[in-house]
């Protein structure tokens, strides 16, 4: 269980704040059920409801620590980055490390794309694949470094690890 002013991931919005914690009917419903109301750290104009029980169903997870961030950057860091040729393996790897909601496979993904696109220019595809990686590893990062995603968006910091 969440309280108001926990930090956590959301799986397609990133990192959020824990705002409220409310009652609402769904649907025409008259139950009233708990809801998490979360406030995306990029997003200020975003509000997002949560069933406080669909936490489980992987929708939201707390937020790494500092030290396991560090932990992750690191394996990050060691990985080579190795751009996968074959477009239709790429498509899957890439979907692959979206759905698994971890930092770890998302941020070798995204250093991948990030060493290619300094070399290459990225298709549609890989770009919107970027863009939307980008956003949840960096907002997990901004939140657990205490700094604002532009700031974390403008050090690159996956570009450090080649």
């Amino acid at each position: 269980m969440y309280h108001i002013g926990d930090k956590v991931m959301h799986k397609s919005t990133g990192a959020c704040y824990v705002t409220d914690i409310v009652s609402m009917s769904a649907d025409n419903s008259k139950l009233k059920r708990p809801y998490y109301k979360l406030e995306p750290i990029f997003d200020n104009r975003s509000t997002i409801y949560v069933l406080t029980d669909e936490t489980k169903a992987l929708r939201t997870r707390p937020v790494m620590s500092s030290a396991q961030l560090n932990e992750q950057m690191l394996s990050i860091h060691k990985s080579d980055g190795e751009w996968i040729d074959n477009q239709m393996e790429r498509q899957k790897a890439a979907l692959e490390s979206i759905k698994s909601f971890d930092f770890l496979p998302k941020g070798k993904f995204l250093k991948m794309l990030i060493k290619r696109s300094t070399k290459k220019n990225l298709s549609v595809k890989d770009k919107e694949v970027l863009n939307n990686i980008k956003v949840s590893v960096y907002s997990e990062l901004a939140i657990i470094q205490n700094r604002s995603y532009e700031d974390v968006d403008l050090e690159n910091p996956m570009l450090d690890c080649n």
